[in-house]
């Protein structure tokens, strides 16, 4: 099988986005790697919507932000949720408003 990770970078990279994007697609789980650069953004909304409950990509395991990611955001997975925690309320407006 293939990772979604892998899949998404392959899609970015065929579609011509630019490497940033196509480095945040593809190392968005890689905690060794993540910053406050695109793929440490991408992992932390990742972690931030799992742990509100909110889509799943296959891959659901709860990590904590690799230190430099909590220093470079100044907050760390959990309080990063607290700060997102009305977000599937915001969500379900939306739906209502765009009728989806």
């Amino acid at each position: 099988g293939v990772h979604h990770a892998e899949l998404g970078a392959a899609l970015a990279r065929r579609w011509e986005l630019p490497p940033a994007r196509v480095e945040a697609l593809a190392g968005h789980h890689d905690t060794a790697a993540v910053s406050a650069a695109m793929p440490g953004v991408v992992f932390a909304a990742n972690q931030v919507v799992l742990r509100l409950g909110l889509g799943s990509s296959g891959d659901d395991q709860l990590q904590a932000f690799p230190d430099t990611l909590t220093l470079d955001l100044g907050l760390d997975a959990e309080a990063a949720a607290l700060e997102m925690a009305d977000l599937p309320e915001e969500l379900e407006r939306s739906r209502i408003l765009l009728q989806l």
